[in-house]
């Protein structure tokens, strides 16, 4: 679920998440220049990801967003579209150590 402005569509805070998260997945799975990444982006499927890149893209998510998710919800994760909306959701601030 993206956040919607009546009038306006998605909002910049939704449209940044979404640009920001998308960075990190890039960043995370090492993603060929060419290769698009999406909303509809498969983590598993497309980006042939496994449980460690997942725990890379919590740790930047922290590092980079400040934001984190509970085990539970990286679980349920299939692609960057979850994601982008588990953290619009349910992202906790993280405080940098």
């Amino acid at each position: 679920m993206t956040v919607m402005n009546e009038k306006k569509g998605p909002t910049r805070s939704a449209a940044l998440l979404e640009e920001s998260v998308i960075a990190i997945v890039r960043e995370a799975v090492e993603v060929k220049p060419e290769q698009a990444v999406t909303r509809a982006t498969s983590f598993l499927g497309e980006l042939e990801m496994d449980s460690l890149s997942l725990v890379r893209i919590d740790t930047l998510l922290q590092a980079k967003l400040g934001l984190a998710l509970a085990a539970d919800d990286i679980e349920e994760i299939q692609t960057v579209g979850d994601l982008i909306d588990a953290l619009a959701l349910r992202g906790q601030p993280v405080t940098p150590d």
